[in-house]
C-alpha cells in the first residue's frame, strides 16, 4: 500500500485543521483475529468530533483522521501510559520531519509538561514514541535496546529521542518515484527524487510536495476488474485507471483500509473455524474407521462358532498339547482342510468352547458397533457439510451461522468461538438403500449431538431461513438452495410442498436443492439442468468438471430415523449427469 510521505502530507495538513483540539480519550483498537496494533485518540473541539488513528499493523501501517466508531479492546501497557499523560491535553500541532514518514503532534497540558507523540509510519518498522518536553523517550510501543553493532537507534525510557534514519530507497517509495518519472518523461524506476534525482526531477517533486500539502485530490485506484487497489494523495499520471475521488484523504484512507481489513478479518475467521473443523473432522474419520475395523474384526471373529464346532465334531480323534491342528471343514460344498490354532495347555474340547465364548463375544458386540459407526459416520458427514459450507462462506452472516451451528453440535467451545470471532452421509450421499421393492438413497447433510434426534417434526432454528439462496429462472421456475445442515432441513421440510422437484449432489456432502415449477407446467430441461448445476456447485463437486446429481419428488423424501438435521432418505430417484454452475449473481437474494 503506498502510504508514503505525501500521503503523510496530506494527512498531516487535514489533522492540522481540526487544531487545536483536546484529547478527550485514549484507546485501542479491537479488530478481529489481530493483536492489537491501532490506536486512536478522540478529539474535541466546539463543533468537531474526530479521532487521530495510528495503525502500526505490518502491511496496513498508517495515521488519518477517522470518523467511524471503532470497538475499543483492552488497554495495552502502552496505551496506559498514554492516558496518563495525553488525556486531557491539547493537540496543537502536527510536524513532519525532513519530507519523511515521520510526523509529532505537539500537546499542551495544564501542567506545562507539553509532550509530543511521534508516529513513525515505517511498514513493518512502524512506531510510536511518547517523548516528554525535554526530548527524551518516556515510552514507546515497540522498545528497542543497544546493540553491540550499534546500527540501530535505542528507543528506551529516560534516552533521548532520536528520529529514524530514511530508508535507503527514499521516504517517497516506489509509487512516488514511477510517478515523478512518468512526469518527467523518464521511463526510469529511480526511487530516491528529493535526494539524488535530476534537476527536473527535484522540480517535480518540490512541486508534488507543495501540491499534496495544500491542494491533494485523493484518489482510489482501480485493476483492471475495476476493484480497488491502491490510493494515492494526487491524481497519478503512472498508475490507473482512477475510480474515485475522495474530498479528504483521510476519508479515503478510512474508506479504503475498512474495507481491506474487513476482508482480512474474515478471511482469518473462516481459517481459524475451518482449522479447529479440519481438526475435528480428522479425528472423526480416525473414529469411524477405527470403528470399521472393529466390526470387520467382530464379522470375522463369528467364524469362531464354526471352529468350535468341528473341534467338538472332531474332539475325539484330536492330538492335545499342539499350537495349531488341521481338520475336515463339512461346512464347505466340499469337504476341505482347515487349520485352526490351538492353545497347547488346552484339550480339544476346551479350545472348542474357549472359541464358543469367543464368538458369543463377538455377536453380542456386533449390534451396538454397528449403531456406533452407523452415529460416527452421521456425524462425519455432518462436520463434512460443515467443512464444505465454510469453504463458501463469504460474508460475515454466513461465519457467524455456521459458528453457531458448530457451538450448538459441541464442535467448538463457547472460549473457542469468541477467540474466532473475535467478540462477541452414512459413509456416500446417495448410497442406495432396500426398500421394500423399490431402490433408496440417503443424503446425509450431517448430524448434531444433543441436538435433533429422532424423526419427528423439527421446527428449524431462525437462523436456517438466513442461509437460503433463491432466484429465478428465465422460464419462470424458482429454485431454492440450503447452504448448510439447518438449511437444508428447512428447505425441504418447510419450505418444499409435495410436489416440487429434489436435488442433491450425490456421493458427496452438499445443499439441498428445490425445483419449483410455475402452477400447471412441468419443469423444462434446461431448468432441470440448471437446478442440477447450482446442486453440483454447492457441493463437494463444485470443482470437478461433471457432477452426478440425484432428483425425485420432494414427497419421496423423508427425514432419516435418528439423523440430524439435513439428513434425509429419498426413492425413485434419477440422476443428472451436469457440470457445477454458480446461480446467476443478479437474481440471487437471500431469503
Amino acid at each position: 500500500m503506498p502510504f508514503d510521505a505525501l500521503v503523510m502530507a496530506a494527512v498531516r495538513r487535514e489533522i492540522e485543521e481540526v487544531l487545536p483540539a483536546r484529547v478527550d480519550r485514549v484507546y485501542t483498537v479491537a479488530r478481529r483475529h489481530q493483536t492489537p496494533s491501532e490506536v486512536a485518540l478522540v478529539l474535541f473541539r466546539p463543533g468537531v468530533r474526530t479521532q487521530v488513528l495510528v495503525s502500526l499493523h505490518p502491511r496496513f501501517a498508517r495515521v488519518h483522521l477517522s470518523y467511524r466508531e471503532q470497538p475499543a479492546a483492552a488497554p495495552t501497557p502502552f496505551v496506559q501510559v498514554l492516558r496518563k499523560h495525553l488525556e486531557g491535553a491539547h493537540l496543537v500541532a502536527a510536524e513532519q520531519l525532513d519530507r519523511d514518514r515521520v510526523l509529532i503532534l505537539h500537546f499542551r497540558t495544564a501542567l506545562g509538561t507539553n509532550p509530543r507523540l511521534a508516529v513513525e509510519i515505517m511498514g513493518p518498522g512502524s512506531n510510536l514514541v511518547l517523548i516528554d518536553g525535554e526530548g527524551r523517550i518516556v515510552d514507546a510501543w515497540r522498545q528497542e535496546g543497544p546493540r553491540p553493532d550499534r546500527t540501530r537507534r535505542i528507543l528506551l525510557p529516560g534516552v533521548p529521542y532520536e528520529p529514524p534514519a530514511p530508508p535507503a530507497s527514499g521516504a517517497w517509495g516506489p509509487f512516488s518515484a514511477r510517478e515523478i518519472a512518468a512526469r518527467v518523461g523518464s521511463t526510469s524506476d529511480h526511487q530516491d527524487p528529493p535526494g539524488g534525482a535530476t534537476r527536473g526531477a527535484s522540480e517535480v517533486a518540490d512541486g508534488l510536495w507543495e501540491e499534496a500539502g495544500v491542494r491533494p485530490r485523493p484518489v482510489v485506484i482501480t485493476d483492471a476488474d475495476g476493484r480497488p487497489r491502491d490510493y494515492w494523495c494526487l491524481v497519478p499520471v503512472a498508475h490507473g485507471p482512477v475510480a474515485r475521488e475522495y474530498p479528504t484523504m483521510s476519508r479515503l484512507l478510512d474508506d479504503f483500509y475498512e474495507d481491506v481489513q474487513a476482508g482480512e478479518e474474515l478471511s482469518a475467521w473462516g481459517d481459524r473455524l475451518g482449522r479447529i473443523l479440519s481438526r475435528q473432522r480428522e479425528r472423526q474419520a480416525r473414529l469411524v474407521e477405527s470403528l470399521r475395523e472393529d466390526l470387520e474384526r467382530a464379522r470375522a471373529a463369528l467364524r469362531y462358532r464354526t471352529w468350535g464346532e468341528l473341534l467338538l465334531a472332531q474332539a475325539a480323534h484330536l492330538p492335545a498339547g499342539h499350537d495349531r491342528i488341521e481338520v475336515t471343514d463339512y461346512y464347505q460344498e466340499e469337504p476341505r482342510p482347515l487349520e485352526i490354532p490351538l492353545d497347547p495347555a488346552l484339550s480339544a474340547r476346551q479350545n472348542a468352547q474357549e472359541y464358543f465364548r469367543r464368538y458369543t463375544k463377538a455377536r453380542r458386540s456386533l449390534e451396538p458397533l454397528k449403531m456406533r459407526l452407523d452415529s460416527e459416520s452421521t456425524r462425519l458427514a455432518y462436520l463434512e457439510q460443515l467443512e464444505e459450507g465454510l469453504g463458501r462462506a463469504a460474508d460475515r452472516d454466513t461465519l457467524e451461522v455456521l459458528e453457531q451451528e458448530m457451538l450448538s453440535a459441541g464442535i467448538l467451545s463457547v472460549e473457542q468461538g469468541d477467540r474466532a470471532a473475535g467478540t462477541h452421509a452414512a459413509a456416500r450421499t446417495g448410497a442406495h438403500l432396500a426398500a421394500g421393492s423399490q431402490r433408496g438413497g440417503v443424503a446425509r447433510a450431517g448430524d448434531r449431538r444433543g441436538a435433533h434426534g429422532g424423526t419427528g417434526a423439527r421446527t428449524p432454528r431462525p437462523v436456517a431461513a438466513h442461509r437460503v439462496l433463491r432466484f429465478s429462472l428465465p422460464g419462470g421456475e424458482e429454485v431454492i438452495v440450503g447452504t448448510g445442515a439447518e438449511a437444508n432441513d428447512f428447505v425441504t421440510f418447510v419450505l418444499g410442498r409435495p410436489d416440487d422437484i429434489w436435488m442433491h449432489a450425490r456421493g458427496v456432502p452438499g445443499s439441498h436443492v428445490l425445483l419449483r415449477p410455475l402452477p400447471g407446467r412441468a419443469a423444462s430441461p434446461e431448468a432441470m439442468v440448471r437446478a442440477a448445476s447450482v446442486a453440483a456447485y454447492f457441493s463437494h463437486l463444485r470443482r470437478s468438471a461433471k457432477a452426478e446429481v440425484d432428483w425425485t419428488l420432494r414427497k419421496h423424501v423423508r427425514r432419516r430415523p435418528g439423523g440430524g438435521p439435513g439428513q434425509v432418505l429419498y426413492r425413485e430417484e434419477h440422476t443428472l449427469l451436469v457440470e457445477p454452475a454458480p446461480p446467476p449473481r443478479p437474481e440471487a437474494s437471500r431469503g
